[in-house]
């Protein structure tokens, strides 16, 4: 049954999607019903007029015919509302110069008269439409006044001229009617239309803005964690340097103190200040708002991120592995964005283990062979099963109100949105277990 519906709708739609005006759309629909229906009409009259040797009118109905199958195919290849209406009104006036003409058999075709004002006003509009109708009438008069100086044959007295002046007119008044309500009714449409695509740009205009200050809270929360982690980077380099200086005073007070070791001593300096120096680097490219977008090495975002934060992990008596089975994977987007989610993922890692109090905390950062699957878990006690449902709506995530629910949600569409993947919680046996499909 579904597919007989769907050959009806591709065939009432002529083969293609619906135009932007509604009115439009219905009249596709109305045109392509009249040509489905009348066909075979014409066919079963065909019939009759060749049973009964009225073979002029058979030929008309032939001509009828194939000027529907020209309608229906030219429809479909120009979709010309116009065009095609310009047609079905010829075949309608050809039916009706026909029915005046015929007797007998044909009688049933006069109730054809009565749809032409409807089609004329509702196919061609209230102006156009009109000047058809008055055209019909006139060539119908025409044709009554012809006789009286040429004898014809025809099947119906001048007082049913007169009845079916009068029915047009009659027909022509409602369908006028009816075309000034729909018009009506298409304007209040459209107006309604027009006011919900506004509200609707005017909706989308203000998540843009929440979502931009999500991002941005998130990003402050990071940044402010990054400083955390910066200090930590900093903490054993300036404590040897300390050293090194320290040393140095002691030498030189004893008069010990040898160029060569100068040298030494401070090369060992210049190598904690580079090191030092590559903290603010990354720390810099992470905090830049506008990276461009390209094809980077994930393996390296995973290092960089755990240089980054490891100092603070150990700190805190927090183990973090890393495995890496693909190190040559790549993936399209920013690289800065990466890092923030997987430093927001590791974040709540600690956070959560360190609020359990869990003996031999790990955290595990594994990308696949594959290269296209990334996941960060620890041995925690997971994830509070009320809140899973909601873990990355605003506001929700493993800490409530705090910046756990911003960091999630913002995670989740960095991931969607710059590199059209998807973060999930999956199941664990034991803690956590967040997983990125790129």
């Amino acid at each position: 049954m579904s597919k007989i519906s769907a050959f009806l709708y591709d065939v009432l739609h002529s083969g293609k999607e619906p135009e932007k005006l509604l009115w439009d759309n219905k009249r596709i629909i109305i045109i392509n019903f009249i040509i489905l229906v009348s066909t075979p009409v014409f066919f079963f009259f065909t019939y009759l007029n060749i049973q009964h040797g009225l073979m002029l009118f058979a030929l008309s109905n032939i001509i009828n015919i194939v000027l529907l199958f020209i309608a229906f195919f030219y429809f479909r290849l120009k979709r010309n509302i116009n065009h095609v209406s310009t047609i079905i009104l010829i075949i309608l006036l050809i039916t009706y110069f026909t029915t005046i003409f015929q007797g007998g058999i044909a009688n049933t075709g006069f109730f054809w008269f009565f749809y032409f004002p409807l089609f004329a006003i509702m196919l061609k509009g209230h102006k156009i439409g009109s000047y058809w109708i008055f055209s019909l009438l006139m060539v119908i008069a025409g044709v009554y006044l012809f006789q009286i100086y040429r004898p014809l044959t025809l099947p119906y007295d001048p007082i049913l001229l007169v009845v079916l002046f009068i029915s047009l007119g009659i027909e022509t008044v409602i369908a006028i009617f009816l075309e000034s309500v729909r018009l009506k009714y298409d304007k209040r449409l459209q107006e309604f239309n027009t006011d919900l695509k506004t509200k609707v740009a005017l909706e989308v205009q203000e998540n843009r803005k929440k979502d931009e200050l999500l991002r941005q809270q998130s990003k402050m929360a990071a940044m402010g964690e990054m400083t955390n982690y910066i200090a930590h980077q900093w903490k054993q380099p300036l404590s040897t340097i300390s050293a090194i200086v320290q040393n140095l005073h002691i030498q030189e007070d004893l008069g010990i103190l040898k160029h060569t070791t100068i040298i030494e001593e401070f090369q060992k300096i210049e190598t904690q200040i580079a090191h030092m120096s590559q903290t603010m680097i990354d720390f810099n490219n992470f905090t830049k708002p506008d990276q461009p977008k390209e094809d980077f090495n994930i393996a390296a975002v995973i290092q960089e991120s755990a240089d980054m934060i490891s100092p603070l992990l150990t700190s805190k008596g927090i183990a973090l592995h890393l495995e890496i089975y693909n190190d040559t994977s790549s993936v399209f987007g920013q690289r800065n964005l990466l890092t923030h989610v997987l430093l927001n993922l590791i974040n709540n890692a600690k956070d959560a283990l360190l609020s359990q109090n869990i003996k031999g905390a790990k955290v595990v950062i594994r990308l696949d062979k594959t290269g296209k699957e990334l996941e960060v878990s620890d041995n925690g006690e997971g994830v509070d099963p009320s809140i899973k449902e909601t873990l990355f709506e605003a506001y929700t995530g493993t800490k409530g109100d705090q910046n756990g629910g911003v960091g999630l949600h913002m995670c989740k569409r960095i991931v969607e949105d710059t590199f059209n993947g998807t973060l999930t919680l999956e199941k664990s046996t034991k803690g956590a277990r967040f997983v990125i499909h790129f």
